[in-house]
Order: structure tokens, then C-alpha cells, then sequence
């Protein structure tokens, strides 16, 4: 977002200086030398409106007119001045050539509009007529990168047209934080550009993996909505269809050569060639053993889809098992339906340690010690770093837990009438979301319609989520994926979600989380290439998920949810938020550190490993009699989402982060607003993977990602002082 903080001002004398001669000034029209390599990308761009305020000038003047012009536009406001706006994003104009860059043109700065029928005083409306353009985007610190570009344009032989040329600076542009430009130079339309060999690979590949990856998609939602056997061998196929697309040991080798190709200059082309460099190395296994992870993979799925536990001879979902958890009263009982939730373990335990064999097998054929450190590697994400900030975060919240933890016990054994208290006295299975007053608050959601709740929610942010409902699958049945996710079919706009919706604020959270997905994926600037239309990692697309979900718990969001006007549920609601994501923080370093020993070293006793780190990090004890079973493999993530879990966890460590960002940026707290919204759209979902997942954090916030906005909401001496015995 633009600033009236006068940066722009120094940094148009600083390019000047720069320039260090009277023909050299960056930014406006300029002489074009002949014989010059250059990278650039070619643009049809249609028929544009610009407002602004306008300068004639020539370059013997511009080293001092063009600076003032600038000074002007933020001085007298003139952005909160232009009607109409398209967007946030600010231009340089130059236009009305006499000549070539020899002659007299004019500067306007503003903003494109959608209408110049509002023309306020002392401002001037521009037409600019469909053109092609080359297109260079300027690369490293501003105004440096600035003027090489420039530089570049100068010392070229481009076939300009001189009717009209811009700069483009996004609404979020920062010289420090997000310093890019778009300069776009009007050429003549019988201008074209010698392609780089990767481009023209492109051309081939991308449109099979497309094709691909939707049949893959629709193989996928088959199997998860129905579980039949025949999903199951189709998912599968696809699955090792797909990946063989990523397979070829010279294609693998060409995209490497290119990758240290300096002719490659181009940013899009060269995350595309990232994008595709990850997914061949990760499939520079051999063939049989890509066929047959694809087909475990698959068989495991249709197990969970199909399996349900039997308690007392009947069979029970996962839905019904969390209703004894949550509602009754009896120990005995509770324990029971408990233990019952564990049955899936011993079924799908030896399938998941199958799969850990063959995915260790496939790491080592690549030279990584398993599949964890692979995966890790793949997702770009540092593995000492990750070590290191979740051992950072279970430090400094680890005395808000231990004080919310003794509330919480204390609480549990006043209800069961008793000293000792177990798993079985949690409202869910793991111990992962907050125990208490979960029959209270799913009062809040009495009569409520939660997917009309959610859908009128999201509207009131700017998003029209009906399409993606029309498509979705929201109530339970069986042979159906007790769980919830949310899937992209085409990258296209056929967007789903899956779930099992009951009246419960847990089910109000949910929904909200899966079309938090859902928008995310909804917001990709569809001009990117569908190679980059998905998130850079799933820590940004969980953030959004997860900050969604936490409106369920905020008073002022639920009052929007639902216009409940129980203010005592309400506020209950919102402790009921801190005790989650305290519990929930310590369920990740429990699933993390459980995977990363899983792959290490599958061969031990992995049931005591599992209790021994859920008493280290969640500080409950193990039940008796659990030696030898696979309460492990109950967890759903385990088997089927590998090395996912601590995305949860750095995704609501960026969700804190975005909250602060957007009541810095939007000035309020509130999320429900058009506001919150545009910021989302154009921060975090429009880039896509345009950006490795870092880059992106700190394009919404500034800064790397770490723990610290976090810890402040959740573990601030105030909160430390409220869980005081």
C-alpha cells in the first residue's frame, strides 16, 4: 500500500544522481542504443483510463520537473482525490510524444479508472489505446533495479511506437519490503521475441499436466465422496500417470542446465522452471515404485473412507464418537467410546508402515536420509530453522500452558467427580482442541444454518462462495471421508470443499476453515500461468484457513455469524479461543516431532514414542494397557497427508501476524469487512506461487515469519496473569 511518507521523492533524486548525466534520468522517456541483449516479456494490453496530474516536460528538464511532479501527487493527496479507481496501483505515464524521446511528452501520475466521466479540478483524463508492450520488471533493491532497467531499454534496439509508455507500482509497493515495478514500453505490433527454449518447453508440458492433474482432482473427490474400489484403482492410476509426467532422467537434467542459464531473466519463466525442478526431483525414482506408493496410497484412503468403529455393537462415525466425548457424563462410558476411536489404528497401521518403507526407499534413491528430511527439503522449507522456531514457540508459551492446562484439570475432574483423569475426558480423541464448554457453546449455533452463516460471512468480505457450495459435499454418510478438506479441481474456478456438517461450533469452524482454502484458491490472478495458480507452500493457504476459523471463537465475528445476543456464550467463546491455541500449539510439536522420528527410525516402538511425546509436550499421561497397540495410526495426517502437520502450526504463527498486519494496514480489528478482503486478495492470494512461500510472508507483513506475533496474542503477561490458579 502507498505511503505519503515522501520516500518516493528521495528515491527520484537518488536515481538521478544515478543517471549521472542530463540524457541518463530513470523513469521517463529516454534514448534507445543500438545492438543491446535485453529480457523482457511481450503484452497486448487493451484500451486503459488514467486520471492523474500532468507535467510537459522534455528529458533536458525531467532531472527536476519529474521529482516535483512527485512531490505534488502525495503533498496535495491526489490518489484519495481520483474517482473511479481500478485498483490501488499507481502510475507514471508518459504520453503525447512530438516525436521520440528527443521531443517534448507528458507525465501524468495516477491511477487507472473505469470511467472518466468524474474529472475533478486540476486533474486530467487520459485514453490509451490497445497496444503491445514490452514488459520488464524490475529486479533487486529500488531505485537501483529501477534504473537498470531503464539502462537496459536505453542501451537496446526495441522498435518503440512512442504513443504511450507507463510504469506500474502495486498498491502493496515498498522500496525496502516489496520493491517491484512493471515498466511497460509501447512497440510496434510487428514486434515479437525470440522465445527461450525453456518457454517453448512450456508450450508441451504444462498442458499435459494440466489435463492431468484434473483427471487426477476428479479421481480424487470420487474416491473421497463415495470410497467404492473402483475410485480407489482410478486415483491411483492417475496418481502414477501423473508423476510420471515428472519422471524423465534428461528432461530432469535439461531443466537443471537451464536453471543456471543467465539468458533466463524472465521471474515468472524462471519460478515456473522452480516450480517444475522440485516436481522432477521428487520423481527421479524409479518407475515400480512410483506405481506402487500411488497404489497404497490409494488403498489406505479407501480403508479410512470406509472403516467405522463399533461400540456396543454398533457402528459409530467420528461425528458420533466426539458427541460422547463432548456430552457424556459417565467415565465408563466416555472411556469406552474412547478406546473405540483407536480401533482404526490396527487397521491402518501395518498399511501407513508400508508406505513409510516404500517413501524412505524413494528418499534414499534421491540421497536424503528418509522421506521427512526430503519433503522438508522439497517444500523449501530449512529443516534447523523449522527445529528451531517450534522449539522457540513450545518455550516461551510453555508456563501459559502448564497454568491453562491446571485450569483445564481442574475443571475436568470437578465434572467426572474425579482425581485422576485420562484422554477419555477430553471432548475430541487426541486432546488437540479445547475440552470445556463445548455443550455451552453449541448453543450459539442453535437453529443456525451454519453454511448460510458462512456463506453471508465471507459476502460481507467481497467473496461469492455459492459457486463453490454448489460444488460441494456437506453432510454426512457412509463410504464417505469422515474428515474435511478443501480441493481445486482445475485451477480453473472449480473449486470444492468436503465435510460432514452438524449443528456444533466445532462444524461452524469448520466450514469457515475449508472455504478459507476455498477463497484462497478462488484469488489467483488468473493471468499467472496455471503452473503457479496454487499456493507456494500450504503454511500460507493454512494461515487463511485457520485465521477464518478463529472467528467461530471471537465474539465479534460470531455476532455477525449468527446475531447471537448471548453475551455471556460470546465471551466464553473467546477463551474458549485462547485455550485452543494454546492445546492445539502443543497437538503440532507432538505430530511434528512424531513424524520426523517416524521416518527416522520406523522400526521402534513407535506406540511409546507417541505417549512419551504426548506427555513431554501436552503433559497428559498415557492410559494403561496401551503397550503394543497403534494409537498412533488413528491420526488420520499419519498415512495420508505426510509431513503436513507442522504447517498448523507456521500457519497460525502467520495467521497472528496477518491480524496485526491488517489492523495496521485497514486500521481495524474487525474481519468481516470489504477491507480485510481487498488486503487478502491482493496480498496474499493474487501472487499465487508467483514468490517462494518466504517472499510471500513478507509481502503481507513486512518481515520474515517467526513466533513473536503469537506469542503476543496468545502468551502476553496479561493473558499470564487472567490463567493465574
Amino acid at each position: 500500500m502507498f505511503r505519503s511518507n515522501g520516500f518516493f521523492i528521495n528515491c527520484w533524486g537518488m536515481i538521478c544522481v544515478l543517471g549521472s548525466c542530463s540524457m541518463a534520468f530513470a523513469a521517463y522517456p529516454a534514448l534507445m542504443k543500438e545492438g543491446s541483449e535485453m529480457h523482457y516479456t511481450l503484452e497486448n494490453q487493451t484500451k486503459k483510463l488514467f486520471i492523474g496530474i500532468e507535467l510537459r516536460t522534455t528529458n533536458q528538464e525531467s532531472s527536476s520537473t519529474i521529482p516535483a511532479l512527485w512531490d505534488k501527487f502525495y503533498k496535495d493527496n491526489v490518489l484519495a482525490k481520483i474517482p473511479n479507481k481500478v485498483n490501488g496501483d499507481v502510475f507514471a505515464l508518459y504520453t503525447d510524444y512530438e516525436g521520440d524521446y528527443t521531443e517534448p511528452y507528458s507525465c501524468v501520475i495516477g491511477c487507472e479508472v473505469s470511467s472518466l466521466d468524474v474529472l475533478p479540478y486540476g486533474l486530467v483524463g487520459k485514453t490509451i489505446p490497445e497496444s503491445k508492450y514490452a514488459v520488464f520488471t524490475t529486479q533487486g533493491p529500488f531505485p537501483q533495479s529501477l534504473l537498470a532497467s531503464w539502462q537496459a531499454i536505453w542501451n537496446s534496439n526495441l522498435q518503440r511506437s512512442y504513443t504511450s509508455d507507463f510504469e506500474r507500482y502495486p498498491s502493496d509497493f515498498n522500496p525496502q519490503g516489496n520493491p517491484e515495478v512493471k515498466i511497460y514500453i509501447a512497440v510496434e505490433n510487428n514486434l515479437t521475441m525470440k522465445s527461450h527454449p525453456f518457454s517453448i518447453f512450456l508450450e508441451t508440458l504444462s498442458p499435459l499436466i494440466e489435463s492431468k492433474s484434473k483427471q487426477l482432482n476428479q479421481a480424487v473427490w470420487l474416491l473421497e465422496t463415495t470410497g467404492s474400489v473402483d475410485a480407489a484403482e482410478l486415483k491411483a492410476a492417475l496418481d502414477a500417470e501423473l508423476k510420471m509426467l515428472f519422471h524423465d532422467a534428461e528432461t530432469y537434467r535439461q531443466l537443471l542446465e537451464w536453471d543456471n542459464d543467465s539468458a533466463l531473466q524472465d521471474p515468472i519463466l524462471k519460478r515456473e522452471l522452480n516450480v517444475l525442478i522440485r516436481a522432477f526431483k521428487s520423481n527421479q525414482i524409479p518407475k515400480e515404485l512410483i506405481e506402487e506408493i500411488a497404489q497404497k496410497e490409494a488403498a489406505l484412503t479407501q480403508t479410512y473412507a470406509n472403516f467405522r468403529p463399533r461400540l456396543d455393537g454398533k457402528s459409530l462415525t467420528e461425528n458420533d464418537i466426539r458427541d460422547i466425548l463432548k456430552n457424556e457424563n459417565d467415565p465408563a462410558v466416555r472411556e469406552n467410546a474412547w478406546l473405540a476411536s483407536k480401533q482404526i489404528g490396527e487397521v491402518l497401521a501395518p498399511q501407513i508402515l508400508d508406505l513409510v518403507e516404500l517413501r524412505n526407499r524413494a528418499a534414499r534413491s534421491l540421497n536424503y536420509s528418509n522421506f521427512f528430511e526430503m519433503q522438508l527439503d522439497l517444500q523449501e522449507v530449512d529443516d534447523l530453522w523449522l527445529s528451531q522456531t517450534l522449539e522457540s514457540l513450545s518455550k516461551q508459551s510453555d508456563q501459559a500452558y502448564s497454568k491453562m492446562l491446571s485450569k483445564v484439570e481442574f475443571s475436568l475432574q470437578k465434572r467426572f467427580s474425579r482425581k485422576t483423569i485420562g484422554p477419555w475426558a477430553w471432548s475430541e480423541p487426541f486432546c488437540q482442541e479445547d475440552p470445556l464448554d463445548a455443550r455451552e457453546l453449541d448453543q450459539i449455533v442453535d437453529g443456525v444454518d451454519i453454511t448460510s452463516a458462512c456463506r453471508g460471512f465471507y459476502q460481507k468480505m467481497g467473496f461469492d462462495v455459492q459457486p463453490i457450495l454448489d460444488k460441494s459435499d456437506m453432510l454426512e454418510r457412509s463410504g464417505k471421508n469422515q474428515h474435511a478438506f478443501c480441493i481445486n479441481i482445475d485451477r480453473k474456478g472449480d473449486i470444492r470443499t468436503l465435510n460432514n456438517v452438524k449443528s456444533s461450533i466445532k462444524w461452524l469452524e469448520t466450514v469457515l476453515h475449508e472455504l478459507g482454502h476455498a477463497i484462497y484458491e478462488q484469488g489467483f490472478d488468473q493471468k499467472l500461468p496455471w503452473l503457479l495458480r496454487e499456493p507456494p507452500h500450504m503454511i500460507p493457504t493454512e494461515a487463511m484457513a485457520l485465521l477464518a476459523g478463529r472467528q467461530a471463537y471471537r465474539s465479534d465475528s460470531l455476532s455477525q455469524l449468527v446475531g447471537s445476543k448471548k453475551r455471556d456464550l460470546m465471551q466464553k467463546a473467546d477463551e474458549s479461543l485462547l485455550r485452543r491455541q494454546l492445546i492445539f500449539s502443543r497437538w503440532v510439536l507432538v505430530m511434528t516431532a512424531f513424524e520426523r522420528e517416524l521416518y527416522r527410525q520406523p522400526s521402534q516402538d513407535l506406540n511409546r514414542l507417541w505417549w512419551n511425546l504426548v506427555e513431554k509436550y501436552q503433559k497428559i499421561s498415557a492410559p494403561s494397557g496401551r503397550e503394543g497397540k497403534a494409537d498412533w495410526a488413528a491420526k488420520v495426517h499419519i498415512g495420508m497427508a505426510p509431513v503436513y502437520y507442522f504447517s498448523y502450526l507456521l500457519g497460525e504463527l502467520f495467521a497472528s501476524a496477518i491480524q496485526e498486519s491488517l489492523v495496521r494496514e485497514c486500521g481495524q480489528k474487525s474481519f468481516h469487512t470489504p477491507e480485510t478482503g481487498r488486503f487478502l486478495r491482493e496480498r496474499l492470494f493474487a501472487p499465487g506461487s508467483r514468490w517462494s512461500w518466504m517472499e510471500l510472508i513478507r509481502n503481507v507483513n513486512g518481515e520474515t515469519l517467526s513466533s513473536d506475533a503469537w506469542i503476543r496474542e496468545f502468551c502476553s503477561n496479561k493473558i499470564l496473569k487472567d490463567l493465574h490458579p
